[in-house]
């Protein structure tokens, strides 16, 4: 039996490593993504100042039982498996669509929220529109949809220094419901932020860089 040369033993042991750090960094986040989520659906829309949020409550803007989260996490998990199944910008639609029409990542089986443009961008690809010429460009398309899901695409570039190819990573991801420049340029400072935390940055670090 030939035993393995030293360097594809320090390549395994390396990519091993790589993949337990990622792994420590990218649970958290998403951890916290959903818990975030649900702590805030009962106060959605209320006026800041006027609620105090200190446990995971139940009901309020939605009714809906304690532990519900929203839209926000159900196309964050959209994106999440599309990641893992290395799917295009249609197939990710078509997750999306299926969250619309059929409840898909929901916690209950009830979709009781979306935004108006994101639903807008589902409903142009259900009608046939390719997926990047879906996200509304508007000033008025302008919103935090796309960015309360992009968090999943820096565990794929967290090894790509590229920064072009970043750029145009985050935008493929982002356009296919918005694609107003300032929610892709939003997208794209997020994510960067995120990639400087997970090298060990601090979050005063992170923002300077």
């Amino acid at each position: 039996m030939t035993s393995r040369r030293m360097v594809d033993r320090w390549e395994d042991d390396s990519k091993s490593f790589l993949r337990y750090n990622l792994k420590k960094r990218m649970l958290p986040s998403l951890y916290g993504g959903i818990v975030g989520d649900l702590l805030g659906v009962p106060v959605e829309f209320k006026k800041r100042g006027t609620f105090t949020i200190n446990d995971i409550r139940g009901y309020g803007t939605y009714n809906q039982p304690p532990g519900t989260w929203s839209d926000d996490t159900s196309l964050t998990l959209c994106l999440i498996e599309n990641l893992i199944e290395k799917g295009d910008s249609a197939e990710l639609m078509q997750k999306f669509v299926q969250y619309m029409e059929s409840c898909y990542w929901t916690p209950h089986h009830e979709m009781f929220d979306i935004g108006k443009t994101t639903s807008e961008a589902i409903t142009k690809f259900r009608n046939g529109s390719p997926a990047p010429e879906c996200g509304g460009n508007a000033m008025f398309d302008n919103g935090n949809g796309a960015l309360m899901r992009i968090a999943p695409v820096a565990f794929i570039l967290f090894n790509n220094f590229n920064f072009i190819e970043k750029i145009q990573t985050i935008k493929k991801y982002t356009e296919v419901t918005h694609s107003h420049p300032r929610s892709v340029v939003g997208s794209i400072i997020y994510v960067e932020f995120l990639l400087r935390l997970y090298y060990n940055n601090s979050p005063e670090v992170s923002k300077r860089k």
